[in-house]
């Protein structure tokens, strides 16, 4: 096991992916809907056993991650309570980025103000197994309106869907798209089939409006820590797009089987492939500015993205 030292120069790390959610509660209930629609290891993950902000600050501050971007589980809907909970049980650490779907009621609305919610960062577009509508839908085509509109970053998970961002990306150019998971599928394909599409990627940073998330990314390597076989392949990215429109981060909780947290940090904190420059800004910089996110001032001191319109 990597043992996990903090870095010498402290840097302001923020995490681009992070899930935390419980069993299901009154408080709290699943919606077994979506639940239904996900894929059965992604399923069996959140079933098994919580992962909690509890567990999840302790594991942030043994590695020294200053704050995670909490995407709200699929498994809660468009109900994101939990996550915004945890982030104002832990002031500072969270910002929330919530699912939102056209089938959810007042979704515009529910765009438009997400924001204006204490610690709201953004909106994800996931596309599940069954959904109805595609992404140049009516639908989804009002989400994009609405939040370009209200300045609401999109989180858009693009599985099989890269090929369709350009249309987005063009029609609404105020509109920042950030592609989980360097826009490439999460299952159902061979890690040679998802680095085949890289070059689908790399040809999106045209469009200013659009970043990029190295999220979940060691699963893409055939070697053990540090997977240096991800850097020909992470270069290609960081340079097409450059470091002020790539962020890092781990979506952890759903490969803590894999690799540590550490892990997940240091093959990137630790590497030689990156000036120190660029690290500062992969590792948090960038998230911090393109977010509009600021570090707050004290663990206290609740931080409003933007304000209310």
């Amino acid at each position: 096991m990597v043992q996990c030292a903090l870095a010498e120069v402290a840097i302001d790390i923020v995490d681009a992916q992070v899930h935390t959610w419980d069993a299901p509660s009154e408080t709290f209930p699943w919606a077994p809907e979506y639940l239904q629609r996900l894929p059965s290891s992604i399923a069996s993950t959140f079933r098994e056993a919580p992962r909690t902000a509890d567990q999840l600050v302790c594991m942030m501050d043994a590695i020294g991650v200053d704050a995670a971007v909490l995407i709200s589980p699929t498994l809660y809907g468009a109900n994101h309570s939990y996550s915004f909970d945890a982030a104002n049980r832990y002031p500072g650490r969270f910002g929330v980025v919530g699912p939102l779907d056209p089938g959810v009621p007042d979704v515009e609305d529910r765009v438009r103000t997400f924001r204006h919610q204490q610690w709201g960062i953004g909106v994800r577009v996931i596309l599940l197994p069954g959904t109805p509508e595609p992404i140049t839908g009516p639908g989804y085509r009002t989400i994009f309106a609405a939040a370009e509109k209200a300045d609401v970053p999109i989180f858009l998970t693009a599985m099989g869907l890269l090929h369709e961002v350009p249309s987005i990306a063009s029609q609404f150019p105020n509109l920042l798209i950030v592609l989980d998971h360097l826009g490439l599928s999460m299952f159902g394909s061979e890690k040679t089939e998802r680095l085949a599409m890289l070059p689908h990627l790399t040809a999106l940073a045209v469009f200013d409006n659009v970043a990029v998330k190295c999220t979940a990314t060691p699963e893409l390597s055939s070697e053990a820590y540090p997977y240096r076989d991800l850097w020909p392949h992470l270069h290609r990215v960081i340079d097409a797009f450059g470091p002020r429109r790539v962020m890092w981060g781990t979506n952890i909780n759903q490969h803590y089987r894999e690799l540590t947290y550490c892990e997940a940090l240091d093959y990137m904190r630790r590497t030689d492939e990156l000036s120190e420059a660029e690290k500062e800004l992969i590792l948090g910089g960038t998230a911090r500015t393109l977010l509009r996110w600021p570090i707050a001032t004290t663990a206290s001191t609740p931080v409003n993205a933007a304000p209310p319109r």
